[in-house]
């Protein structure tokens, strides 16, 4: 197993939109850390991801969805995906940023590709082997609008006005249960 590495330092991260911040810590009951962040000023991403406690190479499932990531929305021309290009004529909906949203789709489907192969080359392709949570915003062009991502139990809230709002809703099975 690699030792674990925080991709983004500790420290404010001026953005276009407002200002990030990330700390983890392994806290007083793991023996290693499992959670990590991204913090890409340049692509305006923010991305939290929490490796599975008691699984397999957590640590390794949250490195590896945040970097495919940030790979994949890096990769994005925002020119060639500007409103209009490609517009489908048969769609049923028109959306300027939806290419936005799409590519979002495509990057955090292109780390669950990446997790879930490494888990099938380490014959971990039952659900046995290692995971993570993804969770996080991206602006595809300045001045757009944020496009939120989120799969797990990694919430995301928004501060405004001194008001803490949580944005995501828990993918647990207690909150299917509710």
């Amino acid at each position: 197993m690699s030792p674990w590495k925080q991709l983004t330092p500790s420290i404010y991260h001026r953005l276009a939109f407002g200002s990030a911040y990330g700390l983890t810590d392994v806290g007083l009951v793991r023996q290693s850390n499992e959670d990590n962040f991204l913090i890409d000023p340049v692509l305006r991403l923010v991305a939290v991801a929490d490796g599975m406690g008691g699984h397999d190479g957590g640590e390794i499932a949250a490195c590896m969805a945040l970097e495919t990531l940030r790979d994949a929305l890096a990769a994005v021309d925002p020119k060639k995906s500007s409103p209009g290009d490609a517009a489908d004529p048969d769609a049923t909906w028109q959306d300027e940023h939806m290419p936005a949203i799409v590519a979002v789709h495509e990057a955090v489907d292109a780390a669950n590709a990446r997790v879930y192969g490494a888990n099938v080359r380490d014959g971990l392709g039952d659900g046995g082997g290692m995971g993570t949570t993804l969770t996080g915003f991206w602006q595809s062009l300045p001045e757009g609008p944020l496009v939120i991502f989120h799969v797990g139990d990694s919430r995301l809230y928004r501060y405004r006005d001194g008001e803490l709002a949580v944005l995501t809703r828990d993918q647990t099975m207690y909150q299917q249960a509710l």
